[in-house]
């Protein structure tokens, strides 16, 4: 191959999800060689990880095909922001039906919004489970000792509970 040849990189969770990609770059002319072709479970990041290298060694723009940017999601915003900022700095260009307009800073912004919202998401959401306990009779205490939450927090869940019902009973609902 010659110095400014494409070399199209592929990635899926598995090889029906592969032959697909394979199927769709042939469809761009392009040809992606076994090599550049890394399936991995889902899970794992080992293949990924070698793909980025050998993308780095190459040290030019090349196509990525993918199903789906999904299948870099890991399992917290976190991995979801390395791996979409690992591809950005191998200099891969994403080609995928499911984002076919896909941004990497279009992503990175939702991603910060998403880390900025979810202190306040997990916040509310062990209030509704406190303010579930207590309404279950489980003792203040044992609320505290099962969820780990600090006492402050959950008599303020508590308090706020019993707010919510008051105005609902004032209102008739």
């Amino acid at each position: 191959m010659g110095e400014n040849t494409l070399r199209p990189f592929a990635y899926a969770h598995s090889s029906a999800i592969m032959k697909a990609l394979v199927a769709v770059a042939q469809n761009w002319r392009h040809y992606i060689a076994g090599g550049y072709q890394f399936i991995e479970k889902p899970g794992e990041h080992t293949e990924f990880d070698k793909m980025i290298k050998l993308a780095k060694d190459i040290d030019r723009i090349n196509p990525l095909y993918v199903d789906t940017v999904k299948e870099f999601a890991g399992t917290s915003l976190a991995d979801f922001k390395n791996a979409l900022t690992a591809i950005e700095e191998a200099k891969l260009d994403i080609v995928s039906a499911a984002e076919p307009q896909y941004n990497y800073h279009h992503f990175m912004a939702a991603i910060e919004v998403l880390e900025d919202l979810e202190p306040g998401y997990i916040k509310n959401r062990e209030g509704i489970m406190v303010a579930a306990m207590f309404k279950a009779g489980t003792d203040l205490g044992d609320i505290c000792q099962y969820t780990g939450l600090k006492e402050s927090f959950v008599l303020q869940a508590v308090a706020d509970y019993k707010e919510e019902q008051e105005q609902a009973e004032e209102q008739g609902t």
